[in-house]
């Protein structure tokens, strides 16, 4: 395992930053002197080599939108990138009880996408572990809203202290992966409410700088063009930033794009020539397009796109101290025995009684 120093901000030096109007104004600055055509490249993706990504845009200033590079995801680099940590669980991270850890799980995951050149990275992830055989429920935060929340908070503005935004998924009610893409989720209000949107209105508080949302129906509509859930996370928590579709998940095009979808991801079967169509027909007026772009761009100023190095995602970091051979993970935890399991007896902490109390019963417990 490539095992990483990385110099991070300390946390009781970062907290959660709240939107700014300065960046809003210089958003509104850039959006006024884009035409209808370069709006449009912006709300889907284009292919590249990250797996979501909108091309750099000249305006006829001599400025630069920059390019927006999304990668994968919520347990650090992934999709085949070489020389990368391969960071624990957040599950594991989250049953620490420890939100100093948690946000410099954040930071340091954060830092890597950053040397890797993206500028977004698709996580966290705090879908509440509702069904137990949930194939991703190893990368969210577990079944307790106020414990998700409160870590997810801490994470969020780990993360986007490394100059990268983080972008909090799957929103919403997605709590397994068979049949993903077709069953239907139905949640009550209530529930919803008390349950569901916390750990999601917490990242928004923490200041995230995008959502994702999920590939699973809503009450019976997709959720990337459920307007009820949208309308929750966007004007009832107050999300600023910009909410873009999981990959394959948007189906519509004049739905979608109603409902609050801001960018459709991976490609622009529904938000490409059909979105202009939809717009020159009046039935998805100007003004939606335009807050699609605000929201990007000024989550984009907010978190410094553009300025990081744009390496090739294979490409290795530069080199960085190695850590202190006592030291088994970049980061340092009050919580040791939950990242020792499979180490030294010597690295932890706790010590089992002479005589326990328990027995390991069964032929894999040798």
């Amino acid at each position: 395992m490539l095992l990483v120093a990385i110099a991070l901000l300390p946390y009781a030096a970062f907290a959660a930053t709240p939107w700014d109007p300065k960046y809003t104004a210089m958003a509104q600055a850039v959006l006024a002197k884009m035409n209808s055509t370069q709006k449009f490249v912006l709300v889907h993706g284009w292919g590249g080599a990250y797996v979501g990504d909108t091309p750099a845009v000249p305006l006829s200033d001599g400025s630069v939108v920059p390019a927006i590079h999304e990668h994968d995801g919520p347990q650090g680099v992934a999709n085949g990138n070489r020389d990368v940590t391969c960071w624990p669980s957040a599950l594991t991270a989250v049953q620490s009880w420890d939100s100093e850890l948690m946000y410099r799980y954040g930071a340091a995951m954060g830092k890597e996408q950053y040397l890797k050149g993206s500028n977004v990275m698709l996580g966290p992830g705090v879908n509440l572990a509702r069904i137990p055989w949930n194939g991703r429920n190893f990368e969210y935060q577990g079944e307790d809203p106020v414990l998700a929340s409160k870590m997810v908070a801490a994470e969020t503005m780990g993360i986007q202290s490394q100059n990268v935004s983080g972008c909090v998924k799957h929103y919403v009610f997605n709590a397994e992966e068979t049949d993903r893409s077709g069953m239907s989720a139905n949640v009550p209000d209530r529930a919803a409410k008390e349950l569901y949107y916390k750990p999601f209105a917490a990242a928004v508080d923490a200041g995230v700088g995008s959502a994702m949302c999920s590939y699973n129906r809503v009450n019976g509509t997709w959720a990337c063009e459920d307007a009820n859930s949208l309308n929750e996370i966007k004007s009832i928590q107050g999300f600023k930033g910009w909410m873009m579709s999981d990959w394959g998940a948007t189906h519509s095009t004049e739905a979608a794009a109603n409902a609050g979808l801001d960018q459709q991801m991976p490609d622009a079967s529904f938000f490409g020539q059909k979105l202009q169509d939809a717009v020159a027909a009046g039935t998805v007026p100007q003004s939606r397009v335009d807050d699609m772009v605000l929201r990007m761009l000024t989550a984009c100023l907010r978190s410094t796109c553009g300025r990081q190095p744009q390496t090739p995602r294979s490409a290795t970091p530069p080199p960085t101290p190695a850590p202190p051979s006592t030291t088994p993970w970049p980061w340092k935890s009050r919580s040791a025995p939950l990242r020792c399991s499979k180490m030294r007896a010597a690295c932890c902490p706790w010590r089992p009684p002479a005589s326990p109390p328990w027995r390991c019963l069964g032929t894999r417990t040798r």
